[in-house]
C-alpha cells in the first residue's frame, strides 16, 4: 500500500485484523488513518479529525476512539498524538520492533 507521497507501507498479518468487528464506520477510519501515518505509525489527532468530513460531532468522534482502542486498533500516546497498532500496518525501513515495543 502506498499513501499520498508514495510511501510504502507493509500490511501485517490479516488475522489480526479480521478478529477486530468493528462497526462500519470506525472501520471506514482505517483508511484514512493509513494514508495519514507518519514515519513512526502516529497521526495527530486533531488534524485527522478535521480531515474526516462526515464526523461533526465530538460525542461520535470520542465512541470511534474508544472502540478502535477497545480492539487495539490504536492507542492514544498523549492527548493529541495516536498510534496505529504495527501489527497492522508500518512503513517499510522502520524498525517494526521498536514500534512494537514503543
Amino acid at each position: 500500500m502506498t499513501d499520498k507521497q508514495g510511501q510504502v507501507y507493509i500490511l501485517g498479518s490479516s488475522t489480526t485484523g479480521a478478529g477486530w468487528e468493528l462497526s462500519h464506520k470506525a472501520a471506514s477510519l482505517l483508511f484514512p488513518m493509513y494514508c495519514n501515518i507518519d514515519d513512526l505509525n502516529q497521526l495527530d489527532k486533531t488534524d485527522f479529525e478535521s480531515r474526516v468530513g462526515w464526523v461533526k460531532d465530538s460525542r461520535t468522534w470520542k465512541k470511534y476512539w474508544d472502540e478502535l482502542i477497545e480492539k487495539e486498533v490504536v492507542i492514544f500516546l498523549d492527548q493529541y498524538t495516536i498510534m496505529l497498532t504495527p501489527k497492522e500496518c508500518y512503513r517499510v525501513g522502520v524498525n517494526h520492533k521498536a514500534l512494537l515495543d514503543r
